[in-house]
């Protein structure tokens, strides 16, 4: 494995920035099909599956995202959180350097 490829993949494991798995659609299903249903989080889950077409075994959203996304909704009439003050990592030549000594000691 090359040195870069390495950085890589230890910037991508322990990165504070993670990819959202679900849409802004699929979340404003899942909190309206939760009211619909009686606040029921099974009840929610199949009527996603179902309306998105997903498949018997393949991954739904759960409990606790359900249940993030509806407190979301009833805080702030989204479903999207506000991230305005969260700090992106920077890539410095000093954080650069610091993963690719750890990323040495590692081998």
């Amino acid at each position: 494995m090359s040195f870069e490829r390495g950085l890589r993949e230890v910037f991508n494991r322990y990165s504070l920035v993670t990819m959202s798995h679900w849409t802004r659609q699929q979340r404003a299903f899942a909190v309206e099909a939760y009211f619909s249903n009686g606040h029921s989080i099974i009840a929610t889950q199949r009527a996603f599956r179902a309306h998105f077409n997903i498949a018997p075994r393949a991954s739904v959203p759960g409990r606790q995202s359900i249940i993030t996304w509806v407190n979301t909704f009833k805080g702030t009439g989204s479903v999207v959180q506000n991230r305005l003050n969260v700090r992106r990592p920077r890539r410095s030549a000093e954080n650069i350097e610091a993963v690719r000594r750890s990323f040495l000691q590692l081998q």
